[in-house]
């Protein structure tokens, strides 16, 4: 459920009345609409105070703004996370990026290999695991859905370019959490040349100086390259989607090359260029 506002998800839930409802954390996405985040936090809680008293309240154990709005449902709370009823052990991401792990459930553990690529997508097959769970669907059956679900499309689309080089496409959206997790991921990619071609992140407000500035050291720290586009926020002067292409340069076998921005940059279709000239 989305909303910009107070109230918006309480108005949403009244209308779609969930029996289970997952909170997966609490960051700084439109927090530039919220104000801060505890506004964030009180408004992604509507969806917990929303559940009947036979529903499932599913939140973020390893988030504490998450875990906090565990008093608030009327019903059965799972937490999932590093401590909690469903939790990832073992944990190892390959160079495709995929992670496998035991998925260890309230009463039963199952061997898991995640069909989509980046670390940080195992916290989210861990709330959906814990979903599926609460409906009472077998464990194997949760590892079998889990090795074969996509995510959307520009969300860590992981493909080989023509020429060599691999091209990870995770233009529909960015955060500082997002961002920094798709930066690791890059980071983790078999490659001598890594490069992350960056827009702006939007609607942070008062911290988006800060964050992008963030995101610059922490791409600093992981040896990777920024190429910004339409802005100036990671500390390099920002230039068009033509302009990256020419900073890119030629892409060979050595090479990953992360596209990524918030919804508003489009940055798909410099994606998209990159792909069919390489």
């Amino acid at each position: 459920m989305g909303a910009r506002g107070q109230g918006h998800i309480a108005s949403l839930a009244a209308m779609a009345r969930p029996d289970i409802g997952i909170v997966t954390n609490v960051g700084l996405s439109h927090v530039g609409e919220f104000g801060d985040l505890q506004a964030t936090a009180a408004a992604k809680r509507e969806l917990v105070e929303a559940l009947p008293s036979s529903g499932t309240a599913i939140l973020n154990g390893d988030d504490p703004r998450c875990a906090a709005m565990a008093p608030a449902a009327a019903g059965r709370v799972l937490c999932f996370g590093t401590t909690g009823d469903v939790r990832a052990e073992g944990v190892r991401t390959g160079d495709d990026l995929r992670s496998t792990f035991r998925l260890v459930l309230p009463d039963e553990a199952v061997d898991v290999r995640l069909a989509i690529a980046g670390e940080h997508q195992v916290q989210n097959a861990l709330a959906a695991a814990a979903a599926a769970w609460a409906v009472g669907v077998p464990a194997a059956v949760i590892a079998e859905g889990l090795a074969v679900a996509r995510s959307g499309r520009w969300r860590m689309e992981v493909t080989a370019l023509p020429g060599g080089g691999t091209l990870i496409n995770d233009a529909y959206n960015a955060s500082p959490a997002s961002m920094a997790a798709a930066l690791r991921s890059l980071a983790r990619a078999p490659a001598r040349r890594r490069i992350a071609v960056l827009g702006p992140m939007t609607e942070l407000g008062e911290h988006a100086a800060r964050e992008h500035a963030a995101i610059a050291s922490l791409a600093e720290e992981l040896g990777i390259r920024v190429v910004a586009v339409g802005t100036d926020a990671y500390g390099a002067d920002g230039t068009d989607a033509e302009g990256a292409l020419e900073m890119v340069g030629a892409v060979d076998e050595h090479t990953v090359v992360l596209v990524k921005a918030s919804r508003a940059a489009g940055l798909e279709h410099l994606a998209s260029a990159l792909l069919h000239s390489a």
